[in-house]
């Protein structure tokens, strides 16, 4: 996360093609900017997602190793207010099973999108509030910093489980 006055709105994109001896510009920028999480997530040796719930495309795929990207459509969130966040995916990240989730701020509800659903659907964790945060999964516990205090919070991975 970039935050603060001076900061760049967007910032660049960029690879190496060889082990991090050279790095090259891919073309694509990605807003960093306050509030995230912000991903890159690595699928195989040549594939990634960056994932930035706020971006005007929040979702975007390469099969090349980041020379190329394109946008993938996301369902919209169910009853997310559109102009906040401007993009409507607030706290958008990825589990280790490719499942995503996304925060609806307005509510403080959690929603998850597994990788062969078609829609998103409530889940059963307490929200660790109305701000995004990074949910990170370790053992049978989802843990989070507390936007109030800084101090890590946790609930039961089972709270990952969408709600009947």
């Amino acid at each position: 996360e970039v935050s603060g006055m001076g900061a760049d709105l967007l910032q660049d994109v960029i690879a190496s093609f060889d082990q991090g001896r050279t790095w090259s510009s891919t073309g694509e920028t990605v807003d960093v900017r306050l509030p995230g999480p912000h991903e890159l997530v690595a699928l195989s040796r040549g594939e990634a997602l960056i994932i930035s719930g706020n971006a005007r495309y929040p979702l975007r795929y390469t099969s090349d190793g980041g020379r190329t990207w394109q946008s993938l459509a996301l369902p919209p969130l169910p009853d997310a207010n559109p102009g906040w966040p401007p993009f409507g995916y607030s706290g958008l990240q990825m589990l280790p099973d490719g499942s995503l989730l996304a925060l609806n701020p307005d509510t403080g509800e959690w929603w998850a999108l597994s990788t062969d659903a078609q829609n998103w659907c409530p889940l059963k964790i307490s929200s660790p509030g109305k701000s995004p945060v990074l949910l990170q999964p370790a053992g049978n516990r989802i843990w989070w910093l507390s936007a109030m205090t800084g101090e890590p919070e946790s609930a039961p991975a089972s709270s990952l489980v969408c709600a009947p």
